[in-house]
């Protein structure tokens, strides 16, 4: 798979996912494709910090919370330790309401379940590349 899409200057519509089941990253991949102008991938939360810190301007990180080698609690800490700017959008298999409310309260800006939606994904990636 592709590691990154590059068609247009503006870099503030970077997008950094990270998960690490390769299905999913191929579903982001192509939910994403055409209202991101670059994607970049990381398999767990290490390798998300890195490209993060890395990688210069991302308008926004899509997190998956359970990942392995750093999940993306600890993977989201860092980067805002690094970054307090940083927009960072938890993704999770777990619906419950007390799941969301520690993801909120630990900095993500806000939570997606999956499997995720696609409606769901593209109003809340346009929210936070404004």
């Amino acid at each position: 798979m592709e590691e990154s899409i590059k068609d247009k200057a503006n870099r503030s519509r970077r997008i950094l996912v990270a998960e690490d089941d390769k299905i999913n990253q191929r579903l982001f991949f192509y939910l994403l494709k055409d209202v991101a102008d670059e994607l970049i991938f990381a398999d767990d939360g290490a390798e998300a910090f890195r490209k993060y810190t890395e990688g210069g301007d991302f308008g926004l990180v899509l997190m998956d919370i359970k990942m392995p080698v750093m999940d993306g609690y600890e993977a989201t800490r860092k980067i805002l330790d690094h970054d307090p700017a940083a927009k960072v959008v938890a993704l999770s298999a777990y619906a419950f309401e007390h799941e969301q409310n520690k993801a909120i309260a630990e900095g993500f800006i806000d939570y997606i379940t999956k499997p995720v939606q696609r409606e769901r994904l593209l109003d809340a990636v346009e929210k936070y590349l404004q």
